[in-house]
């Protein structure tokens, strides 16, 4: 009798043709969880930027009529805005005072703060 010929190997198991798609499927996964993270990332920042954008524009809006000791809040497209003025040093004429801009959008809070010389109005001298 003459033995059988070994059998030949002409492609892939369905085992590991699973094997393949599921790891294939991870890896898909992964990236699809790493580009959401990204958008989110992405529309954070612009977020952050959008506020920032405002803030400066709100400070250069109201900073220098505000007086000494006084606040300002508002609403300017959905974000709620809160600017007030605190007197850190008198010189006379001047004032120093420091500018502080709350902006909440949300849960989102965001704080900007500067320094101001802020003059006396004409005849109000103390």
């Amino acid at each position: 009798m003459t033995p059988l010929p070994p059998r030949q190997q002409r492609g892939f198991t369905l085992v590991e043709l699973l094997a393949a798609i599921v790891v294939l499927g991870i890896g898909f996964a992964v990236v699809l969880n790493t580009l959401g993270y990204a958008t989110q990332a992405l529309a954070r920042d612009g977020q952050t930027t959008r506020m920032a954008l405002m803030a400066t524009s709100l400070m250069a809006e109201y900073g220098e009529g505000l007086g000494s000791g006084a606040h300002l809040e508002g609403t300017r497209d959905g974000i709620q805005w809160r600017l007030s003025a605190t007197p850190l040093r008198d010189e006379g004429a001047i004032v120093l005072s420091q500018l502080e801009l709350m902006l909440v959008k949300g849960s989102r809070h965001e704080r900007f703060v500067t320094l101001k010389a802020i003059k006396h109005p004409a005849g109000s001298l103390p």
